[in-house]
């Protein structure tokens, strides 16, 4: 069956710790994938050692030591001032280290999958800088090698849809859930397994899409950029369970998806109302069973991910894990 590299798109620094949790999406579009029997490599650096391996460690100690100078109230403002100005060039210079070391990363990422003959890239899209990378990756990979096919997934593609692809170099993309609409895409690729042709693969998804048989796909038509019809989220309990590479250095955190959407749902500043139409609670039992089958791994720490967890059906949940 076919195989595919799944990419988490990272900035140069971690944001926040979270950062570095196991991603519960990739490892669940790996589940389901390779339960319909296809081939799934995760590539995921959002780690502490990948973080550190793009900062040079001199300049770490240089800049901490200078922070604590800075922070501290004994010094008079005649010594803080040049302090001050040494550190902004001094994290100007790092800066600009840990943006050359990225960049040769992704070069590094695109000669390898060129060299593995890996021919479908799928990307998770976060904002900001990572995005950038992804699109910087995406460029490489079509002057190293052209023949593959580049993903967009994740909630960049589902908000800004057509509006993504206009900014970007990637094949496809797809919104909201890409289980059903990845495999279909999969299971074409195989059928041009002996006789690849990007081109025509391309056209023979574009051509199941304008059927309506892959929907939630963004893809291209000439210089147009169309899209399928968008189907709502699937039920919870059609969801594979999280599948981890359990020694790669993330944060041994599982992040349980306990609802879909937000009970409250009017914050203008909140995406959630455009992801999800409905808002939805999983069966606690569901949640045991996922619970139980992370325990099996080894993974004992959870957090929900839901945007705003009900403090009954929290009670619910507690009384399940507590009967269990």
């Amino acid at each position: 069956m076919a195989e595919i590299v799944l990419w988490n798109s990272v900035a140069k620094r971690r944001r926040s710790i979270s950062d570095t949790f196991y991603d519960n999406g990739l490892a669940t579009l790996k589940g389901y994938l390779e339960d319909k029997g296809h081939k799934v490599k995760v590539i995921d650096w959002a780690r502490d050692d990948f973080f550190q391996s793009l900062s040079p460690l001199l300049l770490g100690r240089v800049l901490r030591k200078m922070y604590s100078f800075l922070m501290s109230s004994k010094h008079t403002g005649r010594i803080r001032k040049p302090v001050a100005l040494a550190t902004i060039g001094i994290q100007e210079l790092l800066n600009a280290i840990q943006a050359m070391r990225l960049k040769r990363s992704l070069n590094l990422l695109a000669r390898e999958i060129k060299k593995e003959g890996i021919r479908i890239v799928g990307m998770k899209l976060w904002y900001g800088e990572a995005f950038k990378n992804a699109k910087y990756l995406v460029k490489e990979l079509k002057k190293t090698a052209p023949e593959v096919i580049s993903i967009a997934g994740g909630y960049h593609t589902t908000l800004y849809e057509e509006y993504l692809m206009e900014d970007s170099e990637f094949d496809l993309g797809i919104m909201a859930e890409g289980e059903v609409a990845l495999e279909k895409i999969l299971r074409v690729c195989d059928d041009f397994k002996e006789n690849w042709h990007k081109e025509k693969v391309l056209e023979t998804i574009a051509g199941l899409a304008e059927e309506e048989k892959v929907g939630n796909l963004l893809y291209r038509k000439g210089k147009r950029i169309c899209k399928s019809k968008r189907y709502e989220i699937k039920a919870h309990s059609s969801k594979s369970i999280p599948r981890y590479n359990l020694n790669d250095n993330k944060v041994r955190i599982h992040v349980i998806v306990e609802s879909l959407g937000c009970d409250w749902g009017k914050c203008h500043f909140c995406v959630h109302s455009h992801f999800y139409q409905h808002y939805s609670l999983r069966d606690p039992d569901e949640i045991a069973q996922e619970i139980k089958a992370m325990l099996k791994t080894g993974l004992g720490i959870f957090r929900f991910a839901g945007s705003d967890t009900p403090p009954r059906f929290g009670a619910r949940l507690a009384q399940k894990i507590i009967d269990e």
